[in-house]
């Protein structure tokens, strides 16, 4: 409801999804950190879509953004207590983004998208997609961080141990949050550019059959 009535145009749409997963991508220094960070969203996001799927049609309209941070806040403090259960090593390294989930905007998006009569299923599904996908991005930009930016791969969450591929870091500012701006925007960039290639391929086909 939020995010539909103040999102109208692709360009708006582009930059607030650009804007959600940047606190995310913040962590992936090495593959190791991004991974344990992804398995924290994965796992929030598949907690808080089945409690809304469970529990949606019993809340009112006009309290369902409530709801839906109540729910994601709740979900991220169990992973929390989780990871600093299980692992808290990974925990420490992670600081302050894990405890960030509970107002991770990707998740609201997805709680706020899922249909009031989606079964628990259909939120375990579109959850397992996100994530995936989010898994996908984190560990391509990690492995691009590592690489380049302190030229080693496969290293622990603080970068210690890993192979060592460059003896000198190519790009030291890859490793640090300018870096990781800097290298979305090009993603991005570079996204763009090969989608408006795209149509214009597409439109000048379309002229030639005319």
């Amino acid at each position: 409801m939020l995010i539909k009535t103040r999102i109208k145009s692709s360009t708006e749409l582009s930059s607030y999804k650009m804007l959600t997963v940047c606190p995310l991508l913040v962590v992936t220094t090495t593959v190791t950190r991004a991974l344990s960070m992804a398995v924290a969203f994965a796992l929030t996001l598949l907690l808080a879509q089945v409690i809304v799927a469970i529990f949606k049609k019993l809340i009112p309209l006009k309290l369902r953004s409530l709801f839906y941070v109540t729910v994601t806040a709740f979900c991220a403090s169990l992973v929390e207590i989780l990871f600093w259960y299980t692992v808290p090593g990974i925990a420490d390294s992670l600081g302050i983004y894990l405890p960030i989930l509970a107002v991770s905007c990707i998740i609201l998006v997805r709680l706020e998208s899922t249909k009031a009569e989606s079964p628990a299923m259909g939120a375990i599904v579109d959850s397992l997609v996100t994530s995936a996908q989010m898994v996908l991005v984190m560990l391509g930009v990690s492995f691009v961080r590592e690489l380049f930016g302190i030229g080693k791969l496969f290293s622990d969450c603080f970068g210690n141990g890993g192979v060592l591929v460059f003896k000198t870091a190519p790009v030291p500012v890859l490793s640090t949050t300018v870096g990781v701006l800097f290298l979305v925007g090009i993603i991005a960039a570079v996204a763009k550019y090969i989608v408006k290639k795209k149509k214009i391929a597409a439109r000048n086909a379309a002229n030639d059959l005319v």
